[in-house]
């Protein structure tokens, strides 16, 4: 079975997906207008469009985009994905963000090997003795921690 994704991806390389069915709608020299029309598909609110993209359909009804992709990369997020704040909390601190819908925080483990828990909006401090860091940092969820991404930094005196 043919996917959004699939479909798009195939229209994007130019090569025309099998067009079979039945019915009393079902009109083979029709596959042109709706290939036309399932490439500007959406699902979920993504939407796909390499090039530009028209917001209204049959002159009335607002497509939503949200996101509009140019490629046809898998719109859902990568659960484990952090985003890296530098932030002032009295002094340089990182904070970090997920999209992970069930996440409780996140575990750090440094390059000494103690481990710090930090909750959703929760920072750490910069600090530390002179030299290169290295910190481990995963997103937590209650039942695990997730794959880990490195933060290197340096302290300088």
């Amino acid at each position: 079975m043919l996917g959004v994704a699939g479909l798009q991806e195939m229209l994007e390389q130019g090569v025309r997906p099998a067009f079979d069915g039945s019915g009393p709608n079902y009109d083979p020299a029709g596959a042109d207008e709706w290939l036309s029309y399932f490439r500007y598909c959406s699902t979920g609110g993504v939407a796909w469009r390499p090039a530009s993209f028209l917001p209204v359909m049959e002159g009335t009804t607002v497509v939503e985009a949200r996101p509009l992709l140019k490629d046809t990369r898998p719109p859902n997020p990568d659960l484990a994905e952090l985003t890296t704040y530098v932030i002032d909390a009295d002094g340089p601190a990182v904070r970090f963000e997920t999209q992970h819908p069930y996440a409780l925080g996140f575990s750090v483990v440094h390059n000494d090997g103690t481990t710090r828990t930090l909750g959703l909006n929760e920072s750490v401090p910069l600090t530390g003795s002179a030299g290169e860091h290295h910190w481990q940092v995963a997103t937590r969820t209650r039942y695990s921690a997730l794959r880990p991404f490195s933060l290197r930094f340096a302290v300088r005196n």
